[in-house]
């Protein structure tokens, strides 16, 4: 691949994810929810998710990352 190529290659990316980002901009919350319900649900039907996080683990997933970023 010449640098030609590699810049040609790099701008076409560079629309595509463009116009990625436009339509996520686009898509109502409501759709994204949606979504995001189907992916929950398939990793679920999959085995990767056993059950849905209580409160107590959720603050000690915040306080893990709290104490890595250094807030």
């Amino acid at each position: 691949m010449t640098k030609r190529e590699a810049q040609a290659w790099k701008r076409r990316w560079a629309a595509v994810n463009e116009h990625e980002r436009k339509e996520l901009r686009r898509t109502p919350a409501q759709e994204k929810l949606r979504q995001l319900n189907v992916l929950v649900n398939s990793a679920r039907a999959m085995g990767w998710i056993d059950e849905a996080p209580t409160d107590m683990d959720l603050h000690r997933r915040w306080m893990r990352l709290r104490k890595k970023l250094g807030a």
